[in-house]
């Protein structure tokens, strides 16, 4: 993707063309190897803009990941009584989303120690159901958590190595897992 052909007016133009613009650039190559610059450019704004607007480029970073957390949670609270297929849907709708989270955690866990981020828990509720999570539903969650992940980031990759001819027929059977590992009885 280049640069916008037309830049935007106004802070709330502005901003979003820069959020845009870092969640692809991310997206595409992490924190360490995106520069602020280069968000400008994308976005078609001057970069001293994207300074006087989100501080530094960590905090630019800091404030992407969590509007997209916050985007992904309102969207994962107006499902109505979703089944597995639907949320890994939802899911694979933000897949930049993903890849901005993996990059992050690969390249700078540090960055996200402190960072509120709803997904999470709106997307603990949808595989529970809504109901109160235990120390063994949340480590259920956790697994859910990787192998939706990795199917989302590595699904991909995945069906060309193992020959799998149509990736999207699988993605009911993956949600099957995700129930599963969040749902299977209690040991005591």
């Amino acid at each position: 993707m280049g640069a916008r052909s037309i830049a935007p007016r106004g802070r709330e133009a502005v901003m979003a063309a820069v959020q845009a613009a870092a969640v692809d650039l991310l997206a595409e190559r992490g924190p360490r190897d995106m520069t602020v610059r280069e968000v400008a450019g994308r976005a078609g704004v001057n970069h001293a803009l994207v300074h006087r607007h989100f501080g530094t480029k960590d905090a630019l970073i800091r404030t992407v990941v969590a509007e997209q957390s916050r985007e992904l949670a309102t969207r994962a609270a107006a499902l109505p009584r979703p089944d597995e297929t639907a949320v890994l849907a939802l899911l694979s709708e933000h897949a930049a989303y993903w890849r901005v989270l993996a990059r992050i955690v690969l390249d700078a866990p540090a960055m996200l120690a402190d960072l509120e981020l709803p997904a999470a828990a709106a997307t603990l509720g949808l595989v529970t159901g809504g109901a109160a999570a235990d120390e063994e539903t949340r480590v259920g969650a956790a697994v859910a958590a990787s192998t939706t992940l990795g199917w989302l980031v590595f699904g991909p990759h995945l069906a060309t190595v193992l020959g799998l001819t149509e990736p999207s027929a699988y993605d009911e059977r993956i949600g099957q897992a995700v129930r599963a590992a969040v749902s299977r009885p209690r040991s005591r």
